[in-house]
């Protein structure tokens, strides 16, 4: 995830998987490509075989894999909102921001997943949920260390300054 805007009041964060978007669109070209070439080559039940289910398989998993992510906390309306958008549509979340205690790192429970984590918010004893996952796949890299990092600095700024008054 990356930091979109961070002011005292705001801070939004999103994850826009583009290069895995980009990366399962080619392979699904790829298998659907390589079935007409088999096609027009006289291989017909082959070639439609691996169009089929290389090209199907490809798109299945793009759209269940596929999501786009915002989060947005906003101490101004003491609000968590967490979007995620998908080839299945649009939900929306929200949460009190003052019931998150803070964000940390899950990772999964295989063991051959080494390396892998997401983003977790914390809530406040009485909240349910008590803990919110900010992405539903588990990514490696940076990322989701970078966004615990910049959400754990927000709120203890936050925290110190005091919420924001409404007026």
């Amino acid at each position: 995830m990356q930091t979109v805007s961070r002011t005292s009041d705001q801070l939004i964060l999103a994850n826009k998987p583009w290069l895995l978007g980009i990366s399962m669109i080619a392979l699904i070209l790829i298998f659907v490509g390589l079935g007409l070439y088999l096609m027009t080559s006289g291989d017909v039940f082959p070639g439609i075989m691996f169009a089929l289910i290389g090209g199907g398989g490809g798109a299945i998993a793009f759209m269940v894999a596929v999501r786009r992510t915002q989060l947005v906390l906003d101490g101004a309306s003491d609000t968590v909102t967490l979007r995620t958008r998908s080839v299945f549509g649009f939900t929306e979340k929200q949460y009190r921001l003052s019931d998150v205690d803070a964000a940390f790192l899950e990772a999964p429970q295989n063991s051959d997943s080494k390396g892998m984590f997401r983003p977790m918010l914390a809530l406040k004893d009485g909240s349910e949920p008590a803990k919110v996952p900010v992405l539903q796949a588990y990514v490696s890299g940076r990322g989701p260390k970078r966004a615990t990092d910049a959400i754990n600095d927000w709120l203890a700024l936050h925290t110190r300054r005091g919420p924001a008054q409404k007026g």
